[in-house]
């Protein structure tokens, strides 16, 4: 199955996924979805159309346990670190908010996965 999508991006944007289709003979199409695949699965798969209520024991546990990617982890705690010394490129500000709401968005399913846990009796509260 596949979902159309209307994006608005910067010029700036296009013109590079644009010469990387170029040099790789794909279309433009074809760089944003790669590059979606390759980043997206920073956390481990939550199929969002299930509510947290409906998930196995066994599915909920794993994710009340849910955490980045050990790659994805060690470069927001990079680029975090780097903050904290010197200036982040603009580049490197956009890859820091992207990390950030990634956790953030990894946190809230943790945990609304630990309170049904806990209500299920299967984790202390």
């Amino acid at each position: 199955m596949t979902v159309q999508l209307t994006l608005n991006v910067p010029d700036e944007m296009v013109q590079l996924a644009q010469t990387v289709a170029e040099m790789h003979d794909m279309s433009v199409e074809n760089v944003v979805t790669n590059l979606l695949f390759s980043t997206l699965p920073l956390v481990p798969s939550i199929d969002a159309n299930r509510s947290i209520s409906e998930l196995s024991n066994t599915d909920l546990l794993a994710l009340s346990q849910i955490t980045l990617t050990a790659d994805a982890n060690k470069q927001h705690l990079a680029l975090l670190a780097k903050q904290q010394e010197e200036s982040l490129s603009v580049a490197e500000e956009r890859q820091l908010h992207w990390y950030s709401q990634i956790y953030s968005i990894a946190t809230l399913y943790k945990a609304k996965a630990m309170i049904e846990a806990a209500h299920r009796g299967l984790i202390d509260p």
